[in-house]
């Protein structure tokens, strides 16, 4: 991270009906404060991050409600139909500032509970990298594959399959390609990663923490609260 300059880009135009119908779920309560607001304020902390840009819905009046320590670092630009055009929109606002090389940091807003050192470790292990990586944890569970009916298929080996998380960092000039290659080819990755493979590349995957959960359901609301309260899920 010598000469090249790191930008962040939070997907936020999402509803998440099926978490709660009438209040998009960055705007819950957590702790006192809302979610959208622990997550940014916790990337301004990461002082490398040259600007943030959301990509959300310009015309939700929650985003009033939104306090953060540093606005001057925080552009907030419409979402697209999906994640992936959210992301390809961020890409483009920053087109008159990121270089090719630069590096393009994009983090779900609903991932409060992210750790500084997963970021940095992965900053690291990428820096001679041309591509880029993503932070993920190992699946530990039994993995069934199930058919319609809701009977076992099979049992899938989990030795080689992670959950993938965000952040998720790539070079800019690649991540752009990448998602307009997807598009041109009527393809909608679901996240950068999946952009990145379609375009032939292999991507690092860094083991991160377990508790960057991402929140979905209401419950996971009660789990990150949990977890912020604890010294190893905080960002310090």
């Amino acid at each position: 991270m010598k000469t090249e300059n790191l930008w962040a880009i939070v997907p936020a135009a999402g509803r998440g009906s099926r978490f709660d119908a009438k209040l998009p779920k960055q705007f819950h309560q957590l702790g006192g404060k809302l979610v959208a607001e622990i997550t940014l304020n916790k990337l301004l902390e990461l002082s490398q991050i040259k600007k943030i840009v959301v990509v959300c819905d310009l015309k939700s009046d929650y985003w009033k409600n939104i306090e953060t320590n540093d606005n001057a670092r925080i552009n907030y630009i419409a979402g697209g139909l999906q994640r992936a055009h959210s992301v390809f929109n961020g890409l483009h606002e920053l087109c008159n500032l990121a270089k090719d090389n630069d590096w393009i940091l994009v983090h779900d807003i609903v991932r409060p509970c992210f750790r500084r050192e997963d970021i940095n470790k992965l900053l690291k292990e990428i820096q001679t990298s041309n591509v880029g990586g993503i932070l993920g944890t190992k699946l530990k569970d039994t993995v069934k594959n199930v058919e319609n009916s809701k009977d076992i298929k099979a049992t899938i080996d989990r030795e080689h399959l992670w959950i993938a998380q965000t952040p998720q960092i790539f070079r800019y000039g690649l991540l752009k390609k990448a998602m307009q290659f997807a598009f041109d080819n009527a393809l909608i990755p679901t996240d950068e990663a999946q952009a990145i493979e379609h375009h032939g590349e292999k991507v690092k995957i860094i083991e991160g923490f377990a508790g960057n959960i991402k929140i979905t359901e209401s419950l996971d609301l009660k789990l990150a609260k949990m977890i912020l309260s604890l010294k190893e899920g905080s960002c310090v």
